[in-house]
């Protein structure tokens, strides 16, 4: 009886030693799972045109058309091809001169060809892969070709983007006669104004999402142009007379 004592005795002492060394189990704490790497938000692509310069003139000499190119700045995305898999941040842009002309680009620089004499306005839109649009993210730029041998100055038009920041570019110097086309970059209905000693020198008049409105600049002198509807938005010209 003692002999059977004494083995379990000794069973007994093994088990709680065993049992002793395994530490205690907190049922609240759970399984211990390494915390995963936290994720940065992804950032909306956007561009901006490096050139031709907002009324930047081509003098072509002889020539009746000319090449122009087109340089772009990008930040966040990835130029793709159109048909390739829908990713946020990969796209490609559709260029549109004078409404009608319109190019499919994948690179940040582009040569527009045969661009004749005259005005012309530049549309610039980013699209998805899949070819649907960033919303908002539109850039436009007017510019002009002549030909020395005509002996014929035109006036110049300058483009004024209406962002969620403001007027861009917000300072203009100008001759009397140059032009200004304001654009509406964003969701928001916006209208410009000027006026001096009560007379109004120019007015837009409401410009939706991705409307553009152009106006004469007859006067010479300093003047102010703001948002009507949010009036601490503002930009100024300083028209210089028309040289004979």
């Amino acid at each position: 009886m003692t002999l059977k004592f004494l083995t379990f005795l000794c069973i007994g002492l093994l088990l709680f030693g065993c049992t002793s060394n395994t530490p205690p189990v907190n049922p609240d704490s759970g399984t211990d799972v390494p915390s995963a790497a936290p994720v940065s938000p992804l950032k909306n692509p956007s561009f901006t045109i490096t050139s031709p310069a907002s009324g930047r003139v081509f003098d072509i000499a002889d020539q009746k058309v000319t090449s122009v190119d087109v340089a772009l700045n990008t930040q966040n995305l990835v130029l793709k091809t159109p048909g390739s898999p829908l990713k946020v941040g990969e796209g490609y842009f559709k260029f549109t001169l004078d409404d009608d002309r319109v190019f499919v680009v994948s690179s940040k620089s582009y040569s527009i060809p045969d661009v004749p004499i005259g005005e012309h306005t530049l549309r610039i839109e980013l699209l998805k892969s899949d070819g649907s649009a960033y919303s908002g993210i539109v850039r436009g730029v007017r510019f002009s070709v002549i030909s020395s041998s005509m002996g014929k100055p035109i006036p110049v038009t300058y483009v004024v983007n209406i962002n969620d920041n403001g007027f861009d570019p917000s300072l203009l110097n100008l001759n009397s006669g140059d032009r200004i086309t304001f654009i509406n970059t964003i969701t928001a209905p916006q209208s410009v104004i000027s006026s001096s000693s009560g007379i109004e020198l120019f007015n837009t008049h409401i410009l939706t999402s991705g409307q553009n409105s152009t106006v004469s600049i007859d006067r010479s002198g300093e003047f102010e142009f703001f948002s009507t509807t949010r009036p601490l938005i503002k930009g100024k010209i300083i028209v210089k007379p028309t040289q004979n």
